[in-house]
């Protein structure tokens, strides 16, 4: 996982994940939430421009939700949530925060 900008100054913040061909993809951290000692991830795909985002389908558009670990080397991993009930949970949390920020 490469973090290429910070958000405490309201900028987006950018990973890059492999997906499953091991090719890097970028995407914008929505929203980060601790749940049950874990720590989960709103992630949407990242495109540079209006027109790059018109171009994908809804699919390559979807919002992930992602579990972020250390190993025991202290380096960073994410991985989907394959429990159905606690997906359902994480995100309605997300959701409810997500309403909420656009609300305000």
């Amino acid at each position: 996982m490469n973090e290429e900008l910070e958000n405490q100054d309201g900028e987006i913040q950018i990973i890059s994940l492999k997906d499953e061909d091991g090719q890097d993809k970028d995407f914008e951290i929505l929203d980060e939430l601790e749940y049950e000692g874990e720590t989960y991830c709103a992630l949407m795909p990242y495109y540079e421009s209006a027109e790059e985002l018109d171009s994908r389908t809804d699919e390559e558009t979807d919002i992930l939700i992602v579990r972020f670990y250390k190993d025991e080397n202290d380096e960073e991993y994410c991985e989907s949530i394959t429990d159905d009930d606690l997906f359902d949970k994480v995100a309605a949390l997300f959701d409810a925060r997500i309403e909420k920020m656009y609300e305000e």
